[in-house]
């Protein structure tokens, strides 16, 4: 039971930061795009 908890916790943390990177790296590419050195998708 307590694996069970602590796993899904870790998910929680991970889901988090995954998310933290996106809007990270979100920011990033505007910030690229409005300096004009933006390539890629």
């Amino acid at each position: 039971m307590m694996g069970i908890r602590l796993r899904d916790h870790s998910v929680a943390l991970v889901s988090k930061l995954r998310t933290t990177e996106r809007d990270a790296l979100a920011a990033l590419v505007s910030l690229q795009k409005n300096d004009g050195h933006f390539v890629g998708e």
